[in-house]
């Protein structure tokens, strides 16, 4: 075979595998490229993903001028966890009459869609917006009634049920405690609002833990109802200590249920 042959063969062989590296080459590269784009179509979707999501968790609720609308709008925002204090829910501003400033925005924005939401006529006369916000174990719940008086909402009515304000969160626990006819017949009994009657601190320093208990409030009292059970009797001893304003919780109301006393 010449010289000039084989040169020619070998550059014809050069020219095939520069052929095939270059076929490779745009293979790879369509391949790096589509990789690429999706990726990059991957990535775009989850950041869409997420903006969505965070302006659904952000929706504002709209600015109030009907409550048709209004509830529409709420019922676009989604749900938190129940986190209600006792002290969140006492610091609401609610009015019977005069404008409140506590806003339905404002409940929205920091607790989340409500657990149910309502609306009815407030007193034969006004439309009004129920909230409800409630979680299980332990149940725990509050209400909220705003009413619209002259175009703006006003929180004209507030009840909330087992948030415990300090020191009472763990008034629960082990009773030892035998109650006599005698112990009960000594509790004095304030006034409706708890004026007059022994304090519940009085209470649990002389007879210890209860075996269960609730709170529940409105605009004006806030009440923590115990209960002591004799599990060998089957008694029990229900208490009910009201607060007006800012003083202590006195004892508006006691029951008993028992047999033998």
């Amino acid at each position: 075979m010449s010289k000039d042959r084989k040169n020619e063969n070998n550059f014809q062989h050069l020219e095939g595998e520069l052929g095939k590296y270059l076929e490779r080459k745009e293979l790879d590269d369509k391949k790096s490229k589509s990789s690429y784009l999706f990726l990059m179509i991957g990535f775009l979707v989850l950041v869409i993903s997420g903006f969505l999501y965070k302006k659904s968790l952000d929706t504002p609720v709209e600015t109030y001028k009907d409550l048709t609308s209004y509830v529409e709008s709420i019922r676009q925002v989604e749900a938190k966890p129940f986190s209600w204090t006792y002290e969140e829910f006492e610091a609401l501003d609610a009015q019977h009459s005069a404008a409140s400033k506590t806003r339905v925005e404002d409940i929205i924005k920091k607790y989340g869609a409500p657990t149910s939401l309502e609306t009815s006529i407030y007193s034969s006369e006004y439309e009004s917006l129920r909230l409800l916000y409630q979680t299980e174990q332990p149940r725990r719940q509050v209400e909220l009634l705003f009413v619209d008086f002259g175009g703006q909402l006003t929180l004209a009515a507030k009840m909330s049920s087992n948030l415990f304000p300090e020191p009472y969160e763990d008034i629960v626990g082990e009773n030892s405690h035998d109650w006599t006819s005698q112990e009960f017949d000594n509790l004095r009994v304030g006034a409706s609002n708890g004026e007059g009657g022994v304090s519940l601190d009085e209470v649990l320093s002389t007879y210890g833990p209860v075996y269960a208990a609730e709170s529940f409030g409105t605009v004006d009292y806030w009440t923590i109802r115990i209960q002591y059970l004799n599990h060998e009797t089957s008694d029990n001893i229900f208490l009910d200590f009201t607060k007006d304003g800012e003083g202590e919780y006195q004892l508006s109301q006691k029951h008993k249920e028992v047999r033998n006393w």
